[in-house]
């Protein structure tokens, strides 16, 4: 059932030119060249990574779906497919709930530095109805936690709430106490030990699609954090229904990630220094790009008279830039050197032609996505005589994901 495909000198990174599989007893394990982390997927349950190991420590633990009284665990894997593509390691995974009208899922996990990126599709049968739950992506933190940072919900954020970090209270001696609640999906939560070890769990770049909550409309999933004794239990569930719910009989994609690290990354100085590096330079400021490319924040903006604003990722403009720059640089003669990106923060987008070429109206997404994928070819295009560091960017010290791009190996 297990194939592994490897494509030796495509990698880069953490997950470098060995192979990145252990194969073991109904179980596939993730593990980077350089160490640090490993990722454990399983037969039984399956569709997703079964525990995470940061060092000698469990930091995630049962990442898994969900539908009603249906879990991870009864669902049949029929397919599972390791290879390395861009620099990542992926692990591809389908099967079904063999019951009724067997609901079809796959999977595609894809690791590369310090962080996952899955991408989660349904094959929703016909007159399925979802009773009370549909859960993607939920899972278990395990140990005490000191506090987490919580970047909202972009409707949220358009409205004016800001990102905050929260103190987590002592856990409950039984049982569960709820310590975060919304009803559109955060767009990052990173959760921190005393000992300063960080797990973000974030939403993926398509907010429509989750907030669509398969046709139920906005404000109809849960997005939970429930405290116990012995961890944190983070609910995702893009539909949470009081009344039995049919969606349409199609496919449904979710995308989520995580990220990790232990120290918050150390980042490159980006001026001055006497180490010989030449010091080069890529900014996206909005002044340079054409105004379709920028981010569009505000609902009901006209798109040809947006405000000044960052460049959009997801754009085709925005990335096509980034390509020609980065191109030209690697041109250049070998020689150790320094890239400082400017106005690297990650943001929110309603402008739906950033999706689909031609298309009019609001579709709401985030860019981090793009950010991490661009970068990843960024660092394979330069190679390793050149060195990466962000500057200006509000979120790096926060979001464990950015951290771990421009990190020292």
């Amino acid at each position: 059932m297990t194939q592994a495909k490897l494509n030796p000198g495509e990698s880069v990174g953490a997950l470098a030119e060995h192979n990145p599989f252990e194969f073991g007893e109904a179980t596939l394990t993730v593990v980077p060249e350089a160490g640090g982390w490993r990722a454990v997927h399983r037969d039984q349950p399956c569709g997703a990574p079964a525990e995470i190991r940061l060092g000698d420590q469990t930091i995630v633990e049962n990442c898994h779906f969900y539908l009603d009284g249906l879990g991870s665990g009864q669902a049949l894997l029929q397919k599972r497919r390791a290879h390395r593509r861009a620099g990542a390691a992926v692990v591809e995974e389908s099967g079904l709930f063999p019951f009724g009208r067997e609901l079809g899922f796959r999977q595609s996990s894809r690791y590369a530095f310090n962080h996952l990126r899955a991408t989660f599709d349904f094959e929703w049968p016909a007159g399925q109805p979802v009773e009370r739950h549909l859960g993607v992506g939920s899972l278990f933190l395990p140990g005490q936690w000191q506090s987490y940072f919580c970047l909202p919900p972009a409707r949220h954020l358009a409205e004016g709430a800001a990102p905050a970090r929260v103190s987590i209270p002592a856990p409950p001696t039984s049982g569960e106490t709820m310590i975060g609640h919304w009803h559109r999906p955060p767009l990052a939560l990173v959760f921190r030990r005393a000992d300063g070890t960080r797990v973000e769990v974030g939403s993926g770049s398509d907010l429509w699609r989750w907030q669509q909550s398969l046709g139920a409309g906005p404000e109809s999933g849960s997005y939970k954090l429930m405290l116990r004794a012995d961890g944190i239990r983070v609910v995702r569930e893009p539909l949470m229904t009081c009344a039995p719910f049919t969606p349409a009989a199609q496919a449904y994609r979710f995308k989520w990630h995580l990220a990790w690290d232990q120290d918050g990354g150390r980042q490159l100085p980006t001026e001055g220094g006497r180490d010989g590096r030449e010091r080069h330079e890529l900014s996206l400021a909005s002044g340079e790009l054409p105004a379709a490319a920028r981010r569009r924040q505000a609902s009901g903006t006209d798109p040809a008279v947006r405000e000044p604003a960052a460049a959009c990722w997801l754009a085709a403009a925005t990335q096509r830039e980034i390509k020609r720059r980065v191109r030209q640089l690697a041109a250049l003669p070998p020689a150790p050197r320094i890239l400082t990106i400017r106005d690297f923060s990650p943001g929110f987008c309603l402008d739906g032609s950033h999706l689909q070429r031609g298309r009019r109206g609001e579709l709401e997404h985030w860019d981090l996505d793009a950010m991490l994928e661009l970068v990843a070819w960024m660092r394979r295009q330069l190679g390793s005589e050149w060195q990466v560091a962000a500057a200006d960017d509000r979120l790096q010290d926060e979001l464990p994901s950015l951290a771990g791009l421009f990190r020292i190996d």
